[in-house]
Formats: C-alpha cells, structure tokens, sequence
C-alpha cells in the first residue's frame, strides 16, 4: 500500500520525489522524510521508526518533528542528531539518513545512522559515467544508541543525485538504475523491482539544480 507520495516536487535548490510504502496489512509506515528549504541550504531526511505499524510510525513522526522544531536554528547536523536522540528516547527508536545541500559553498553534507542506505551520484564536467559514492552507515539506533558521529562532505554540482532506500528496498537496484530519467521515474523504478513484501519501504530521490 502507497501511502503520502510525492513525486517531482520541487523545492527551492532540488527536484524530488518520494515513496512511502506500508507493510501489506498495516495502515500506517514508520518510514519518514522530510525536505525544507532554508536560507542557503536544504535539508533532505529518510528516517526509518524500528519495526512497523503504530509504535514505528510514533516515533518516525517524532524524529520529523524534531527535525522541523530545531533545523532552521542550526545547520549542523551532528547537533540536528543529538536533538533527534534525546527526544526518541521512549520510543522505538529510530535509523536515519541526513543530507544538507549547501547552494552557496556547491556542497552536500551527510550523516547517517543504522541501515538507511545513502547513495550519491556525482559527475564532473566532461565525465560520461557518474561516480558512485555510499554514504556510510554507522551501526547505532537514534533514541537507542548513538555511534560516534562524524559529518561528511562533497561538491555538488547541477544535476547530481541523491537516493535514500529504507531497509524495506533491496539495494541491488543500482546497476539496473537510469540516472538520466526523472526522479519520479527512478524512484518508481526502485519500488516496482525493489520492494520487500516483509517491511514498510521509502524512497527519497533528490536532484540538485543549482548551477
């Protein structure tokens, strides 16, 4: 069951799309996103509540209001975590994946925590193939258990692209992958060959658009 899917919105630096799919039986998913824009920056997030149903919906729904009371006092995404961990702490707990595009500096930053796989495709002007870079999944559960925490950072530039999968998409999706289509079109080719059948699933396709 799809449930709250956007697909090709824009918001101000990036196209994106998304697809949330419930576990078959349940009515609510404990895959989160959030995207908002900023001043210089926007910030993308795919947040994964443990387990499902109910209970994974509370505390994915906690972590995104977080997100949204404290993202436009801080950019650091370190601390945005610290806020998320604190808060989670009688719930579930929670995985997730943090970016930032910087539109000023051309940059993205990253965080991940637990099993939300990141990946970013990069291409540098006069390359025909994009490089591929995973963003890093440090074990530790938000609310749980937190790693030691460390931000990274890349240069972006226009058309580059961002894919965030919950553990509810197999990950083998990446060869088969169209990078030229939208990210409607990528992201609805993810979970038509991709879904699990034993967990709530989301896709966050992003595209960077400045220039």
């Amino acid at each position: 069951m799809k449930v709250e899917n956007k697909l090709n919105d824009t918001t101000e630096g990036i196209s994106w799309s998304v697809l949330r799919l419930a576990l078959p039986g349940q009515s609510e998913s404990g895959d989160r996103y959030y995207v908002k824009a900023f001043d210089d920056r926007v910030l993308v997030a795919a947040i994964d509540g443990l387990g499902h149903g109910n209970e994974a919906a509370i505390a994915g729904k906690r972590a995104i209001q977080v997100l949204d009371e404290h993202a436009m006092r801080t950019d650091s995404l370190m601390t945005l975590v610290k806020h998320c961990h604190e808060d989670l702490k009688d719930t579930r707990g929670a995985v997730m994946n943090i970016a930032s595009f910087n539109w000023n500096k051309h940059t993205m930053s990253w965080i991940g925590i637990g099993n939300v796989n990141g990946l970013y495709f990069h291409r540098e002007k006069g390359d025909i193939h994009p490089t591929q870079v995973t963003i890093i999944q440090r074990s530790g559960i938000v609310g749980f258990k937190l790693p030691v925490l460390q931000v990274t950072m890349l240069p972006v530039q226009f058309g580059d692209t961002l894919i965030f999968t919950t553990d509810g998409i197999r990950n083998n999706y990446v060869d088969d992958l169209y990078l030229q289509g939208s990210t409607k079109q990528i992201a609805e080719f993810i979970a038509k060959g991709y879904a699990k059948n034993n967990d709530d699933a989301l896709i966050l396709v992003a595209r960077y658009l400045r220039e």
